[in-house]
């Protein structure tokens, strides 16, 4: 009987009911998860401690060393925060709702805070995987738990905002993407993720494929639907395609069914790859198959600066060049003037899908 989702992997049922009742293995912790909780640790801290002061050579709790990179990004995401609250600001606050069918939904949130009358809950990616704030079922559950609790101690508030701040990779709408919702709004996704755990607790164990599939733990082996789709798209790509001419209409239809089948089989691929590095570093054996190490590019140590190095060799290492457009609006430029200055070079025309 399941009895408990957390807000952090509520996106999973909510996209695929059958999830929660499969027999997975505890995934590992990877290098990104640990980074990413190790520069939400630093920006906790820079808001309890209300300090922005980089303290070099210090290490997150989980031993990842908070690097010039970290600390650069975590003043800017703690500036953002404080700029926006006029309460005190809660941090790494506990989550707790049940649902009418007494499954509990949990949870850790990283921010929250009231602006004015509007009751706020902020997320922080350090990683590179773009992450959107509309219907992000993660903060819809850490809202509606701090709703539900705000409720119960007599305070309703008529606007809500959430927002994801992702400092590093480059999107269209800026590195801070915000939603705004209506008391009306948040109970129509309440009522969307009771109706999903009533189905839960009564046994829909639907297993459902799409986009959700290219982070989940059972794509490599434990999922049927994951299986067959797969196996459907190699055996329609094989023996269906015969036409020796395509109308307009068969090139529309098997464009978007090729593309669907790319999608099925990079995660097939993806998560396959992931599990045979499991496999052997638990010492098991793959045929054909072994780990060998991997490295970035050559870095220079933290403590080298451009002073030491022209000291030890009597060369100026240092670059000076104007930085991207991107890089200017993570600084704090607004996007409306580096909008002004900038143009994109044509580079070619792409097929997109749109109702014509």
């Amino acid at each position: 009987m399941i009895t408990q989702v957390r807000c952090s992997k509520l996106h999973r049922p909510m996209t695929c009911p059958g999830y929660v009742f499969m027999d997975l293995p505890k995934q590992e912790t990877g290098p990104a998860a640990m980074e990413g909780t190790a520069f939400g640790e630093l920006c906790e801290q820079m808001i309890k401690q209300k300090t922005i002061t980089p303290q070099v050579g210090s290490n997150a709790s989980n031993g990842i060393f908070w690097d010039a990179d970290a600390w650069f990004y975590a003043k800017q995401c703690v500036s953002e925060v404080t700029s926006c609250a006029t309460s005190e600001i809660s941090t790494e606050y506990r989550i707790d709702w049940m649902t009418e069918s007494g499954i509990e939904i949990t949870g850790t949130l990283d921010v929250c805070y009231t602006m004015g009358d509007v009751l706020c809950v902020d997320d922080f990616k350090y990683g590179w995987k773009i992450v959107e704030a509309k219907e992000n079922w993660q903060l819809l559950g850490y809202l509606i738990g701090l709703w539900l609790k705000a409720k119960q101690n007599g305070t309703n508030y008529e606007k809500f905002r959430v927002r994801i701040i992702q400092p590093r990779p480059h999107h269209e709408d800026g590195w801070v993407r915000e939603w705004w919702l209506t008391p009306g709004d948040v109970l129509i996704y309440k009522r969307e993720i009771e109706d999903r755990m009533m189905q839960i607790s009564k046994g829909v164990k639907q297993l459902n494929t799409g986009p959700q599939c290219k982070y989940c733990e059972a794509a490599a082996e434990s999922c049927p639907a994951m299986n067959r789709a797969f196996y459907a798209a190699v055996d329609y790509t094989m023996d269906t395609f015969e036409q020796d001419t395509l109308s307009e209409e068969d090139i529309a239809a098997q464009v978007k069914l090729i593309k669907r089948i790319e999608d099925i089989v990079k995660i097939k691929s993806d998560s396959l790859t992931e599990l045979a590095r499991q496999r052997i570093n638990q010492g098991k054996l793959i045929p054909g198959y072994v780990l060998e190490q991997s490295y970035g590019h050559r870095q220079w140590q933290n403590w080298v600066t451009p002073e030491a190095l022209e000291a030890m060799t009597g060369k100026n290492l240092r670059v000076t060049e104007m930085l991207s457009p991107a890089k200017a609006e993570k600084l704090g430029i607004p996007r409306s003037v580096v909008t002004q200055l900038t143009s994109k070079p044509f580079s070619g025309n792409k097929l997109v899908a749109k109702d014509g």
